[in-house]
């Protein structure tokens, strides 16, 4: 089997492949959910973090900017500031 990752050892790598064939879809699907999750929530604590001068809808503006782009961010901003009117 040809590695997957540069980083991990080949027997490992390849437990981690079986375990995941072991799974149920269903696993498999909530094991996603999870992670995406976590690296989300991981992502907008980072936002905060290295820009603690931002207001929290700033922060989600920063988000949105960075993980889904700058147009639908800067729709997203006139959105919010035509609500606060």
């Amino acid at each position: 089997m040809k590695p997957q990752s540069a980083d991990t050892d080949l027997r490992i790598e390849t437990e981690l492949i079986e375990r995941f064939r072991r799974m149920s879809s269903s696993e498999r699907f909530f094991k996603a959910i999870r992670l995406s999750d976590f690296v989300l929530n991981q992502s907008k604590k980072a936002i905060k973090e290295a820009n603690p001068h931002l207001n929290e809808l700033e922060q989600k503006i920063l988000f949105i900017s960075i993980h889904y782009g700058e147009e639908l961010a800067e729709r997203v901003r006139r959105s919010w500031m035509t609500k606060d009117e």
